[in-house]
Formats: C-alpha cells, sequence, structure tokens
C-alpha cells in the first residue's frame, strides 16, 4: 500500500478522533472554558505520548536530533497553543460564524507557503480541491456549531477578523514546520517533544482562566476532559503527524481541517443535533474537494 494511500487513512482516522473529542467536549462548554480544557488535554498527551515512547517492544530507540527541535518548537506553539489561543480569542470577539470560516482558510495558505519553503507544485485541481474542501467543511461546522445564540449581530470587529486570519496563517506555519522537523524522525518520538513544550506553554493560559473563573471546577468535568484528550491531544496528534509525514504539509492540511465532517454524525448521536441541507451538501463538497486535492499529486 503506498504512502499516500496510508498517509490518507491515518489522516482521515485523525480528524475522526479530534472530532470525537471536540463533540465530547462540547457537552461540557457550560462547565470549563476553552482554554483550561486544551490546557487539560495537554496535560494529560505528555504522560500518553511518554507510555508510548518507552514501552519495551519500540524498533528502535528515542532519536531526536538538534536539527529538528526548532521545527517541532515553532510548530506547537504555532499550533496548539498560541495558534488556538488566538482563534478563542477571536470567536470570542466575532462568533463562531465568522471566525471559523476565516481560520478554516489555512490548507489553502498552507499550500502557498509549500510552494515555496517546500517546492511543491502548483496544479489546478489542488487549488480548486482545497478550496471545494474548505467551504464544505465550513458549512458542515455552521450546521453544528451555530446555535440560535449566535444569531445576535456581532459589531464589526476588525481586531477580531484580523485574529482569526492571524491563527489561519500561523496553523498553515505549524503545518509546515512540522513537516520539515518530522522528516528525519519517529512521529512518535516528535509528538512527545511537541507535547512536552506545549504542557508548558500551557501553563500560563491555565492560570488566567482559572483566576477567571467564577464558579469552581468539577473532578468529573476534568476526568471527561482529559478523556477526550487522549482521543485528540494524544491520538489525534500522533496520527497528523504521521499523516504528515507520509503525505506532506498540503495534503494533510487538507485532511486534517475535516474534523467537521466526523463530529456530524458523533453530534447527531452524542448531542442528539438535526442534520441540514447544508450539513449534506458540506458533506458532498468536502468528500470531493480531498478527491480533487489527491487526483493532482
Amino acid at each position: 500500500m503506498s504512502d499516500l494511500i496510508v498517509g490518507t487513512i491515518i489522516g482521515l482516522l485523525s480528524s475522526a478522533s479530534f472530532a470525537l473529542q471536540n463533540v465530547i467536549i462540547g457537552g461540557q462548554k457550560d462547565n470549563v472554558s476553552a482554554l483550561m480544557a486544551n490546557s487539560i488535554k495537554m496535560w494529560i498527551a505528555l504522560p500518553f505520548m511518554l507510555l508510548l515512547v518507552i514501552v519495551p517492544w519500540r524498533i528502535h530507540e528515542f532519536f531526536l536530533p538538534e536539527s529538528v527541535l526548532l521545527p517541532l518548537i515553532i510548530s506547537i506553539l504555532l499550533g496548539g497553543a498560541f495558534g488556538d489561543a488566538i482563534y478563542l480569542s477571536s470567536q470570542e470577539r466575532v462568533g463562531v460564524s465568522r471566525a471559523f470560516p476565516i481560520a478554516n482558510t489555512y490548507p489553502i495558505i498552507t499550500y502557498i507557503v509549500a510552494l515555496f519553503m517546500l517546492g511543491d507544485t502548483l496544479r489546478l485541481t489542488t487549488i480548486v480541491g482545497i478550496i471545494l474542501a474548505i467551504v464544505g467543511v465550513v458549512l458542515v461546522s455552521r450546521d453544528i456549531d451555530v446555535d440560535e445564540s449566535e444569531e445576535v449581530q456581532y459589531k464589526h470587529d476588525w481586531v477580531g477578523l484580523l485574529l482569526a486570519l492571524l491563527s489561519s496563517v500561523m496553523l498553515a506555519f505549524a503545518t509546515i514546520f512540522m513537516d520539515i522537523g518530522v522528516s528525519e524522525i519517529d512521529p512518535f518520538d516528535a509528538n512527545l517533544f511537541r507535547m512536552s513544550i506545549g504542557s508548558i506553554a500551557m501553563v500560563p493560559f491555565f492560570s488566567l482562566s482559572y483566576r477567571k473563573r467564577q464558579k469552581p471546577l468539577t473532578s468529573r468535568t476534568v476526568k471527561i476532559v482529559a478523556v477526550a484528550g487522549l482521543f485528540g491531544m494524544g491520538l489525534a496528534s500522533l496520527l497528523y503527524i504521521a499523516s504528515i509525514k507520509l503525505v506532506g504539509a498540503t495534503i494533510g492540511a487538507v485532511i486534517g481541517s475535516t474534523s467537521p465532517l466526523f463530529a456530524l454524525p458523533f453530534s447527531v448521536l452524542y448531542l442528539k443535533e438535526k442534520i441540514t441541507w447544508k450539513g449534506s451538501f458540506g458533506t458532498i463538497a468536502t468528500i470531493l474537494g480531498i478527491w480533487l486535492v489527491l487526483l493532482g499529486i
């Protein structure tokens, strides 16, 4: 089986794991802030990755050359730590319906950057496929995330819109540097190092969010977020890195952005959501977009 097929399958499994995590945490959104949840997920993922690295049946020993340290540090800070924080700030200012479509343009930016930094080839099918996949993911996401309370009109907040665009750029560069960093090493070793850096980076975010809380954080909520974190920040991030190692930044970014596609059936089963025409059309558009991106390789 080719690296393209294996990498695509692994990437889709990663998106499904991220989706399951988000649906589980979505049921706890009134009990814990997104920044606190992100911190807990990172801290749970760290010992999980450590366990996977030190298991006695690994084929080779832990290997982390100096050449990959900076790219991996940049990838986790731009993606899992600061990038997420900036997106959440944007979401608070302009709402999900405005922030998500802008932030989710990162596969396009990833492709443009990859043309110059990684030597990717410019192809019309890839461009059309990325755009189609993004449109489909946005439609599916709106079907899941936008509730009636968000129909309230937000003020025209340029800062919030710029923050959403900044988060898209940061996630794109995070994907590029992840591709560079993981090219020489095993995804297990790469993700353990990333989770270590990310865990340290999330300490001030957690502290700030905790001080702003008006009610205590219950142990039940922490346990639920921790379990969700094993699927998302633990398993999904590992699979995402493995996918990028096999298929590259461009395809990895497109596939990695499809978690709302998997969140739709999870939401129907777990949160009792209803599927509308947006979800159905978005699903078809996303699948067609991914097919065009793969066809262009």
